[in-house]
């Protein structure tokens, strides 16, 4: 088996020469990464640097024990900062700030005339089952909810944190203390008909019905008096009464329920960036910007989730009803990195179209309408971008994908007519690159002449390169010819390398294809085994399937190669041509 693997794109992707390409620019500019100092020396407090540093930090996944640590001294020079409250809940769920949960909660204490802050702190504490202190800073807010009142805007929140500690307490067995709160609650004025609490009245009625003894559903001397269960009964249906008129006024407030299901989630996947972007986009009334949402598709980018990225982007442009081209192309990225590449493409045109000419662009553009199935699009857009080996990588990986392998492997011998670095070291790992690129679209196009021309020549200059070794070797024994050049190249391969997987697989298929089978089910086994646990590669698997039908061991045959197609998940093995010899197979055991 050859390291690289057959399949060119994968290649391209991975080569050095890639690393050439600059990324989509950010249509805003990036935060750097600079110390709280730096900050507060362009005009800021020290607090503000510590928070505005630590939420950096939090949202690009980087050093969470520092952003903490930058919390926690910002906390202590200004403790009646609420802003700090909120990166406080926002870094919470990192091992480090859950050390200072206590810490945290008692600066949300501080801050109860922001019901909407008590509710994010609250549910940071309860995704990392923090129930007690949870249950400790709802209770402060409610007594100081008991005793003073909320503007209207504030208002719906302030009831979501009265249910949400009522729904604690009952679910801690503590029913008493539920009814009592929402009894005190229900009774003022600017909770009287909110759905939130209402609802949790029902749930609390309910479950205590559910509940009562036997004794209890009987009346008692004197007759008349209604029992338990019809007391209760009673209260139960007049407080569906009441929530079922609150909701048709429009007195429903699904976007704190919302809120309260959806941040625990976020914090719980580690998200705490959507969690500010939350607290930003009004529910606790700060200024959110189109940088705000640039930030958190970054956090996405940072962290591999194109999906999220793409969600955010989206949620952007149609927040802000922008449709300027950078962040059009930005979002179209994003989905071409989802695997929505037929979205993407539109995107992309689009941005062509209007004018949008930047190399970046057309690359994004090209790896779009290449994973759409769109090759002579993605070719010619290819046709604008200046003639460099990354180009000819990308023109040979394209027409390779497409099935013209003839064509890709011309295109591919033309990287080596491109004048190399200055620097005698560079120009040898330039020429090796090249010549291994060049080698796996000849070996495609069964050209073996050539395969064998490059590496022989490459070979005189690394004479000890266990990969370019194992690469000639592997490809001799994969045709079936020159079969002891073939292992005496991979066993000098496995002198250099006596660990690798690939090159103990293809020592297995130059033993098997000189039929020493159970020499070759030996080596075989050492490469599966060579994984530590890991998914083995298809193409190894595959191996192993035919070295086990060699040895008349069917019943492994099949299990390898049924193994070999679920593997596969970048098109390195021929998936037709297995099934067709487990065809035969199973025809052969009946």
């Amino acid at each position: 088996m050859k390291k690289n693997g057959a399949f060119l794109l994968t290649l391209l992707m991975l080569s050095p020469v890639w690393g050439d390409i600059v990324s989509l620019p950010s249509c805003t500019k990036q935060r750097p990464e600079v110390s709280p100092v730096t900050l507060s020396q362009i005009g800021e407090s020290k607090a503000e640097a510590m928070a505005y540093f630590a939420r950096f930090l939090a949202a690009a996944g980087r050093d969470s024990g520092k952003a903490v640590t930058c919390l926690v001294n910002a906390m202590e020079s200004d403790p009646d900062s609420s802003e700090l409250v909120v990166f406080a809940a926002g870094v919470m769920i990192t091992r480090e700030g859950m050390e200072h949960s206590e810490q945290f909660a008692a600066a949300a204490e501080r801050h109860c005339d922001s019901p909407y802050l008590v509710s994010m702190t609250a549910n940071a504490l309860l995704a990392r089952k923090k129930n007690d202190t949870a249950v400790k800073l709802l209770t402060v807010f409610a007594q100081y909810a008991e005793k003073n009142s909320f503007p209207a805007e504030k208002q719906k929140y302030a009831s979501g944190n009265i249910a949400l500690l009522a729904e604690l307490l009952s679910d801690a067995e503590k029913e008493s203390e539920a009814e009592q709160l929402l009894s005190t609650f229900m009774e003022k004025n600017g909770y009287r008909n909110d759905t939130l609490v209402l609802q949790q009245e029902l749930l609390l009625l309910r479950k205590k019905l559910d509940h009562l003894p036997v004794g209890a559903k009987k009346r008692s001397f004197p007759w008349f008096l209604p029992s338990e269960e019809e007391k209760i009964q009673y209260r139960l249906a007049e407080t569906e009464e009441r929530f079922s008129s609150a909701v048709r006024n429009g007195e429903d407030l699904p976007e704190i329920s919302r809120f309260r299901k959806l941040v625990p989630i976020l914090l719980a996947q580690g998200k705490s960036a959507d969690v500010l972007l939350l607290a930003g986009s009004g529910l606790l009334k700060l200024p959110v910007t189109q940088k705000d949402f640039d930030d958190l598709a970054l956090f996405y980018q940072l962290v591999h989730d194109p999906v999220n990225e793409a969600r955010i982007r989206k949620a952007a442009l149609t927040e802000f009803k922008k449709t300027d081209l950078p962040h059009l192309a930005l979002y179209a990225s994003s989905l071409r990195r989802s695997g929505d590449c037929k979205q993407a493409v539109l995107l992309f045109r689009k941005c062509l179209k209007a004018g949008m000419t930047r190399p970046e662009l057309r690359v994004e553009a090209v790896l779009a309408e290449s994973g759409a199935g769109n090759w002579k699009e993605a070719l010619k857009i290819l046709e604008k971008l200046p003639y460099t080996p990354v180009r000819i990588r990308m023109e040979t990986a394209i027409l390779t994908k497409a099935g013209q392998y003839h064509a890709a492997s011309d295109k591919a011998m033309q990287i080596l007519k491109f004048p190399l670095s200055a620097d005698p070291e560079t120009a040898g790992k330039e020429n090796r690159s090249r010549a291994l690129f060049a080698s796996l679209a000849a070996e495609k196009a069964g050209r073996m002449d050539v395969v064998v021309r490059l590496m022989e020549s490459m070979i005189a200059v690394f004479p000890e390169d266990p990969e370019l070794l194992n690469f000639l070797g592997y490809s001799l024994a994969d045709r079936g010819i020159e079969l002891d050049k073939a292992e005496k190249l991979i066993r000098k391969a496995l002198a250099k390398d006596s660990a690798n997987e690939a090159v103990l697989d293809s020592m297995a298929w130059v033993l098997y294809r000189k039929k020493q089978y159970a020499e070759a089910e030996v080596w075989i086994e050492k490469s599966l085994k060579a994984h530590g646990g890991k998914q083995p590669d298809a193409e190894i698997l595959d191996h192993a399937g035919d070295i086990a039908h060699a040895l008349r061991k069917e019943t492994l045959a099949l299990a390898r190669w049924e193994q070999a197609l679920a593997a596969d998940s970048s098109g390195n093995i021929d998936k037709r041509l297995i099934r067709d010899k487990m065809i035969d197979l199973w025809k052969n055991m009946r």
